[in-house]
């Protein structure tokens, strides 16, 4: 079974069906820190489609779907942030 629905004549970038972009979604949704790459196991894993994460990351940002892990705060120069 493949994820693709066809091959974009003007990039050449495949796409992801609907099903499986819903697929993938609702792992995001379960699981917030999960990657491109264990999007794409958990794909095999449960819907037996292959699909590469770069696939994915497209698939993402053409619905303009962004999840960046959030960076630590850098300690307080003037005063200790906890009691």
């Amino acid at each position: 079974m493949t994820a693709y629905e066809s091959l974009n004549a003007t990039d050449g970038n495949p796409q992801i069906d609907s099903e499986t972009g819903q697929n993938a979604l609702g792992l995001v949704d379960e699981t917030v820190d999960i990657s491109l790459a264990e999007i794409a196991e958990r794909l095999v894993a449960e819907r037996e489609v292959t699909v590469d994460p770069s696939t994915i990351w497209y698939f993402f940002r053409r619905r303009a779907i962004t999840y960046k892990k959030r960076r630590r705060m850098p300690v307080s120069r003037i005063a200790t942030t906890s009691a």
